[in-house]
């Protein structure tokens, strides 16, 4: 389960950070990114590279750091976890791999207003404007409650800036901003982004992502828009 619990976190970390223009078509897109976590004075870092296809909702991550796997979901939420060096592959399923159900995808359909958090189940509960920043404040739904009491989502010239995140007892447990924002092409999207969580032994857990290289539908030409595991590869359990 360790193998699912790190790609859980990259794969949400990850998918936080697009966000698309609805004027031009995406076909597919392509990007690095390097990702950097400080916790108990101790730094780790994860650089991959990022593919995704919207017309068949397959994304796909080639991890080169700190080892060399390759990660596929689809819009089931189905994944595929593949290790080249071993010949391995892990098997899973869980909504927090459905592209259909992540940010990214509510990103690619111009839906930054809430950032997914109304599908999820939230409600929105307030609206209003601060030095020409929008705050909009929405409750947890039921299936949330033991974990969330409500998101906090501002937004500056149309786009999200930040989201906190408040656990059962009101108190702020995460907060992720977002930085430089770039268009490229038809696309804009924040080039760095900050996260805090707030542990309960009063630690915090810091997480920098920067993204590089953005390429666009014929600008990004690679053979894992494409790959596929190893008929041969034996499954780990």
């Amino acid at each position: 389960m360790k193998h699912f619990s790190f790609f859980r976190i990259s794969f949400l970390a990850l998918i936080i950070l697009l966000f698309l223009s609805a004027i031009v078509p995406l076909e597919k897109i392509s990007l690095n990114m390097e990702s950097q976590s400080l916790k108990n004075g101790k730094k780790s870092t994860v650089t991959a590279e990022i593919f995704y296809k919207p017309s068949t909702g397959i994304m796909t991550i080639h991890y080169l750091k700190p080892i060399e796997c390759v990660f596929i979901s689809n819009a089931k939420g189905e994944a595929k976890i593949y290790y080249p060096a071993k010949n391995e592959v892990y098997l899973t399923q869980s909504v927090a791999f459905d592209t259909e159900k992540s940010l990214l995808y509510y990103f690619l359909s111009n839906k930054t207003s809430d950032l997914g958090l109304k599908d999820l189940g939230f409600t929105l509960s307030e609206t209003k404007y601060e030095d020409k920043m929008l705050i909009t404040t929405w409750e947890a739904p039921f299936s949330l409650a033991k974990e969330f009491s409500k998101v906090e989502l501002v937004s500056e010239n149309y786009v999200p800036i930040y989201l906190g995140y408040y656990n059962a007892s009101f108190k702020l447990v995460k907060k992720i901003y977002y930085y430089q924002y770039s268009q490229i092409q038809s696309v804009k999207l924040p080039l760095k982004v900050v996260e805090f969580n707030y542990l309960p032994d009063g630690d915090s857990v810091v997480n920098r992502i920067v993204y590089s290289d953005v390429r666009l539908n014929e600008q990004a030409n690679s053979p894992y828009f494409n790959f596929k595991v190893p008929e041969n590869a034996k499954i780990a359990k």
